[in-house]
């Protein structure tokens, strides 16, 4: 068996719904928020039969099942809870995924996996993770899986979007003890790149990640990224921000980031300065795409129904 902080889960929805959907799961323990994965909604009809059971702060059920309750986080830690993982599929899919990611990541390593994945390794356990939207969460996801760490993490999501990430992390800054670090795209910036006043206003230290892939990466897994004639201009919709002079402009510390030895250095070296640093990082959205695509191909093979 294995202790429950060492059953990480790679591959996605495909591999989490193949469990379910071979018997290999008796049932699911919800620790914390309402997960935002579809697998989630899912157990409404789909997987209705799976028990669920809810260990949370908030008292949102998050499924509309009568029989669905949510427990205190204090009930469970005085509860003697044994979870263990005995399936050897499962643990077979888990291993092969995460080498798979691993090989992925260092033949694209000019995607937003391979530099998050550098970014989730050399983090200490004191820093404060703020996530921007869309490709970020699930990036760190991805990648926080394979790394032996904790952290403290949040984001808007839900009504809030994109709206005040930036003056969100600002916020998180002034309230927390250790370093704080907001991971966020280049499109995200731009809608509150106002609140970057803040950075001299009430001069709280905060180190933003920039994953520059030129617009909102994650139209790039739907199918109208075929339409090559106006898919750049009306849904990729590249800001085209000029960061040097954003930085210039409100006094902040920007570091450009090229490839994963730079980011390396920029981490170790930024995130002990005081005030606002940006981290700008390029990445390419192909490479990034190649990546999410392989990894699903490979989990997707491993689970193919054996043929008789």
């Amino acid at each position: 068996s294995q202790p429950l902080g060492e059953q990480k889960i790679l591959g996605g929805e495909k591999s989490l719904s193949l469990a379910l959907k071979r018997g290999w799961c008796d049932g699911i323990i919800r620790i914390g928020g309402v997960p935002t994965t579809r697998l989630w909604r899912d157990l409404e009809k789909l997987f209705a039969n799976i028990p669920v059971i809810n260990f949370s702060h908030l008292p949102f059920v998050g499924l509309s099942r009568e029989s669905v309750k949510v427990f205190s986080v204090e009930d469970l830690l005085n509860s003697e809870v044994k979870i263990e993982s005995t399936n050897r599929e499962w643990r077979a899919l888990q291993t092969e995924a995460q080498e798979e990611l691993r090989r992925l990541k260092e033949q694209f390593s000019q995607s937003e996996v391979a530099m998050l994945g550098q970014l989730a390794e050399r983090l200490p356990k004191s820093a404060r993770i703020y996530l921007g939207n869309s490709l970020p969460i699930r990036e760190w996801d991805l990648n926080s899986a394979e790394v032996s760490q904790q952290w403290w993490v949040e984001g808007n999501r839900g009504a809030n979007g994109i709206d005040g990430t930036i003056a969100t992390a600002y916020g998180v800054a002034a309230a927390s003890p250790g370093p704080v670090v907001l991971l966020t795209g280049d499109v995200t910036l731009a809608h509150d790149a106002g609140s970057l006043l803040t950075a001299t206003r009430i001069g709280v230290p905060l180190t933003i990640v920039l994953i520059d892939n030129g617009g909102g990466g994650i139209f790039d897994f739907l199918p109208v990224a075929g339409e090559t004639d106006q898919f750049e201009t009306h849904v990729a919709t590249p800001p085209g921000v000029d960061v040097a002079g954003l930085a210039q402009a409100y006094g902040l510390h920007l570091l450009p980031v090229e490839d994963l030895a730079g980011l390396r250095a920029a981490i170790e070296y930024r995130l002990s300065s005081d005030g606002t640093q940006v981290i700008h990082v390029r990445t390419d959205r192909s490479e990034n795409v190649a990546v999410h695509r392989g990894l699903w191909d490979a989990v997707g093979a491993a689970l193919a129904e054996p043929t008789a």
